[in-house]
């Protein structure tokens, strides 16, 4: 095997082991999103769920999850969502004109 098969064979392990982490982070984030739909969150329960999702806001589930949570959480905690937009945004490079609203 030559470097080149070696570095790609390699390289496959950690993709693949990267693809298991996002996809038991998302099926975690979905029932804990789930959970919070269907009770009243709080702030601190609402903050710390959209704080752990900012971690794989690449994913384009972990986007669609997230824009999900704040339009729920904009009911209940406004400013909150706003800044949870604001800084998910910043991350991903979105420009905020995109969208017409704040809350996601």
């Amino acid at each position: 095997m030559d470097k080149k098969e070696s570095l790609y064979k390699d390289t496959s392990h950690l993709v693949k082991a990267a693809n298991e982490i996002y996809d038991r982070a998302y099926s975690d984030y979905s029932e804990m999103v789930s959970n919070a739909i269907k009770g009243t969150p709080t702030q601190k329960q609402a903050e710390h769920i959209l704080d752990g999702m900012l971690d794989f806001c690449y994913d384009e589930r972990f986007q669609i999850l997230y824009r999900q949570f704040c339009r729920y959480i904009y009911r209940l905690y406004p400013e909150v969502a706003v800044d949870y937009v604001r800084i998910f945004r910043d991350q991903i490079g979105e420009d905020e004109n995109e969208h017409d609203d704040n809350n996601c």
